[in-house]
């Protein structure tokens, strides 16, 4: 066994994935509480100290996979001086460190897993996934472990959206005694309660914008500052599915931009058959400035003939997006009328956008404290909605002029 020393900026949350000794250890926690962060940090400490691990880190797609999770391993790999030691393979997503394999994949496709074994598995964004999902993932955990100290296990990071997920339901309550709150399989499950305040790196304007939330939603504050299971409530928008794939033949077809750095800026693609929206997420992405931005969109071939509908509050990057060659146009961004608008269409959203899946199914409006509902949007993770509407309603609404209602 080699030890190599390495100093690092931690929170809690880490020590307590060191010291979890179940199988599957499940990090329930609000936003920027470093509960994903804290599993990559556990997992390239043990391929400091270990060799021979197989290690897998998945999210539901790939594109969401590369955006989100692949970025702060880069900056870890970098923090923790383990890039020169490092040998990647770019096409397959393979990492090796010190003797041992790490490997980013998606489960969009659970087949491809079937003949693999790994000794840890760390399920991004949980609540993506579904049962079978996790099941087939823990048939794989089957690799021989070559220490004696050591068990395979089962890491997961989730913010608690839907108290009837089955992560909850089917994972969590039956090892937690109701009246006790005591853990009756402790082996087996452990679960890693987690807030933002574990996190020492947070700007004081970003805790004052989550702590906001109380004055928003009451729903979205146990959520996403205090780290309780919350309830899926008066949602916004109810008219929209999950599709497979964008449709073989369209009428039209436009883009739209919610502009971020600290925030993820999004770009969404759509297309309008006569009838319905079909939309994909192309970028989501955080600490992108405009060139980075205008580099994404040319890597992705975005159609420099087709209308980009950008966040009029933002002119000077709408400016420097034209001076590109795109059409990009200042949206109008009336919110009321323009979500209005979009509810009456039906929105079919690709399985691979899992951002705006995300967003979709926490859409809501908001409630206050004593439970009122206020007819206006929490605003929180809302940058793929904000995109969505822009593009909706000023190339459908506006620019062609149309109104069909789906019923």
């Amino acid at each position: 066994m080699q030890s190599n020393k390495v100093e690092i900026m931690a929170s809690k949350v880490l020590a307590m994935n060191q010291l979890a000794i179940a199988g599957t250890v499940i990090n329930v926690g609000g936003a920027r509480s470093t509960k994903s962060f804290s599993i990559l940090q556990l997992l390239l400490l043990l391929c400091c100290k270990y060799k021979g691990l197989q290690i897998l880190i998945v999210r539901k797609t790939l594109p969401s996979l590369r955006d989100s999770t692949l970025i702060p391993f880069y900056d870890l790999l970098l923090s923790l001086n383990l890039m020169s030691k490092m040998r990647e393979e770019k096409q397959g997503l393979n990492f090796f460190i010190n003797g041992n394999r790490i490997k980013f994949g998606s489960v969009d496709d659970p087949e491809k897993w079937k003949s693999t074994e790994w000794n840890y598995i760390f399920m991004e964004e949980m609540n993506e996934f579904n049962l079978e999902d996790y099941r087939q993932l823990k048939l794989r955990l089957s690799a021989k472990n070559p220490y004696s100290e050591l068990r395979n296990q089962l890491f997961g990071a989730l913010n608690p959206i839907d108290e009837f997920h089955w992560v909850k339901e089917l994972i969590i309550d039956p090892i937690i005694d109701s009246k006790t709150g005591v853990n009756n399989a402790p082996d087996e499950v452990q679960v890693i309660n987690s807030i933002y305040k574990y996190n020492r790196t947070l700007s004081a304007d970003y805790i004052q914008y989550l702590e906001s939330l109380i004055n928003q939603d009451i729903n979205h504050y146990r959520i996403y500052v205090k780290g309780e299971w919350g309830r899926l409530e008066h949602l916004i928008y109810t008219n929209w599915a999950i599709a497979e794939s964008m449709p073989a033949e369209f009428e039209d077809e436009f883009y739209s931009l919610d502009f971020g750095f600290n925030n993820p800026s999004a770009l969404l693609h759509h297309v309008w058959d006569g009838k319905e929206v079909w939309e994909e997420e192309l970028i989501y992405r955080s600490k992108l400035t405009n060139s980075d931005l205008i580099k994404e969109m040319d890597k992705l071939g975005i159609n420099k003939n087709k209308n980009i509908y950008a966040d009029s509050a933002e002119p000077d990057r709408i400016k420097e997006i034209q001076r590109a060659g795109y059409l990009c146009k200042a949206s109008n961004k009336t919110k009321d009328t323009g979500i209005d608008y979009v509810k009456r269409i039906k929105v079919n959203v690709l399985k691979t956008s899992t951002n705006i899946i995300k967003e979709k199914r926490a859409y809501s409006y908001k409630v206050d404290r004593n439970g009122h509902v206020i007819d206006e949007p929490i605003d929180f993770m809302n940058h793929a909605m904000d995109a969505e509407r822009y593009g909706i309603f000023n190339h459908l609404g506006l620019h062609r002029n149309k109104v069909v209602r789906w019923i």
